[in-house]
This record gives structure tokens, C-alpha cells and sequence, in this order.
């Protein structure tokens, strides 16, 4: 009777050790953890700050900023040489938009570029040059007028060539005295410029590059993910290190005022860290 009791006795003691157990090793993984309480309060331009709730917050293992970089590094980003080089063109205008790295030649900055050479060596530059000047108006105030005649380029080829090289050499003068001249070549030049297209391939490479990136941080950089509450707090548990809290390529939205964030912090084992996100560590959008 006496050992049977003994018995029922350790019986009865095993699940109270297992409980003692498990309380043990809880106590032990959060003393190897970290936690992290954070809020976002976002200020409008013109208002008070206020919670941002419902805002998905990622705690990555790498800040996002670097995961777009390496994003943009493995996406090949589009070739504007091999562009340039498809587009219905003279060689020398293509020349000219390898040389200055651009299918732009509309606008001031392109008017900024260009020189008097330029306008007579690349045909189309010189067509939207003559059909802008030769006006009544311009030929008042001594825009050159052609001296050459057609019948000459059979007749006469020698006497032919020797005004056409005479007359773009005026055109050259007159143009590097008169810059203003060229002020409504524009108009002219609307089929021969690119940069609609350009920016097509550029966006769609740009797209591209960011969903690589969100889909590496929400996979081999992620960590966990909340969203904020009504207060707009959050709060994480995690192993010591480094992280970054990140809305990925996502904004918090208040009034006017766009922001995303991407700020590091440290986890220690057992201790809590508090961060602000607001709009002092924030990333505005651009406009």
C-alpha cells in the first residue's frame, strides 16, 4: 500500500513538473528576444499630428533602400545606345543623342545643348532651323537666305558646293550671334523626338526593379509584419540584432503629406525599444 501510494504520488507530480517546465523555458525565450513598440504619427502641412492606424509596418533584416539597390542591380536596365539606334533617324542626330545622353530635343534644356556646329552638321536640327527662319519676318532682320541654285548641282557642281558650304556657314554665324533664333525650332521637331518612348522603357524597367524589391523584402529580408492600431502603435518581438522598420514602397497618407519610412533599430535580449515614426525620419514622396 505505502509504495502504491509513492506511486500515484509521482504520477500526480509529473504534468505540475512539465508546467514548471514550460514556464521555465517561456521565461527563457523572452529573455532571448527583444521587443520593439513603435508608433506612427504623421503632421499634414497644415494641421495637428495624428495616428496613422491601419498602416502595414515590415520589419525587415536589411534595410529596403539596399534591397532596391541590389533590385536595380540584378533587373539589366535598359540600353539607350541600343534605343537610339532603333529609332528612324539620321546618323548624326543619333550621334548627337549618344553623345549627350539624351532623346530629348525639345525644350530649354535642349536649347541649352545645342551649338551653332550642331545645327548645321545634324540634318534635322538645320530643316527645323530653315523652315522656322525663312520668314519674311526673319529675312528682314538678316536671317541669310540661300544663294545656290538646283540647276547648279549638275551644271555647276564645284560652284554649287561652294555655296552650299558659304550659306551654312552664314547659317553658323548668324545662329551663334542670334541664339534666340532658334527659340521656335521646337514645333518642328516634335517627330524626331523620343522621350516619350524613352521614359516608357524606363518606367517599365523602374516597375520592374520595384516589384523585385518588395517581393526580396516581403521573402528574404522579411521578419514579421503588423498593422498599426487605432492609436497607431505596433509592436514586434524579435531576436537581437539589426532591423529596419519599413512601409516598403507603400505610404502613410494624411492630408497632403505622403511618407514612407525606412529606419534602423537594434533588439537587445530582454529589453524593449521604442521608436517614433513621424515626419521628422520619414521619406516624402516625390511630387
Amino acid at each position: 500500500m505505502i509504495l502504491q501510494r509513492r506511486s500515484l504520488a509521482t504520477a500526480a507530480a509529473i504534468p505540475l513538473v512539465l508546467v514548471l517546465l514550460m514556464i521555465a523555458l517561456a521565461g527563457t525565450a523572452r529573455a532571448q528576444t527583444g521587443t520593439i513598440e513603435f508608433t506612427v504619427i504623421v503632421t499634414p502641412a497644415s494641421g495637428h499630428p495624428e495616428p496613422a492606424r491601419g498602416q502595414m509596418i515590415h520589419l525587415l533584416r536589411q534595410s529596403f533602400q539596399e534591397t532596391r539597390r541590389q533590385a536595380e542591380a540584378a533587373e539589366p536596365k535598359p540600353d539607350l545606345d541600343k534605343f537610339i539606334d532603333g529609332l528612324k533617324q539620321t546618323p548624326e542626330l543619333k550621334v548627337w543623342m549618344k553623345k549627350m545622353r539624351t532623346t530629348t530635343i525639345m525644350g530649354g534644356p535642349f536649347h541649352t545643348l545645342l551649338t551653332p556646329d550642331d545645327m548645321i552638321h545634324v540634318p534635322e536640327f538645320l530643316s527645323a532651323y530653315l523652315e522656322a527662319n525663312l520668314t519674311e519676318e526673319r529675312a528682314d532682320v538678316g536671317f541669310p537666305k540661300p544663294k545656290f541654285r538646283a540647276q547648279d548641282r549638275t551644271k555647276n557642281p564645284a560652284k554649287y558646293e561652294q555655296d552650299h558650304k558659304q550659306y551654312y556657314e552664314a547659317l553658323r554665324k548668324y545662329f551663334e550671334n542670334n541664339p534666340q533664333s532658334a527659340d521656335t525650332i521646337d514645333v518642328y521637331l516634335a517627330d524626331s523626338d523620343h522621350t516619350a518612348e524613352w521614359e516608357r522603357v524606363m518606367d517599365g524597367w523602374k516597375k520592374r526593379v520595384e516589384e523585385r524589391a518588395i517581393q526580396d523584402a516581403q521573402t528574404r529580408e522579411f521578419s514579421a509584419k503588423v498593422e498599426t492600431d487605432l492609436q497607431g502603435r505596433g509592436t514586434f518581438r524579435a531576436p537581437p540584432g539589426s532591423y529596419w522598420l519599413s512601409t516598403l514602397a507603400g505610404y502613410a497618407v494624411a492630408g497632403d503629406v505622403h511618407l514612407r519610412w525606412n529606419v534602423p533599430l537594434v533588439v537587445e535580449a530582454g529589453l524593449v525599444t521604442r521608436v517614433e515614426l513621424s515626419n521628422v525620419n520619414a521619406e516624402r514622396a516625390p511630387r
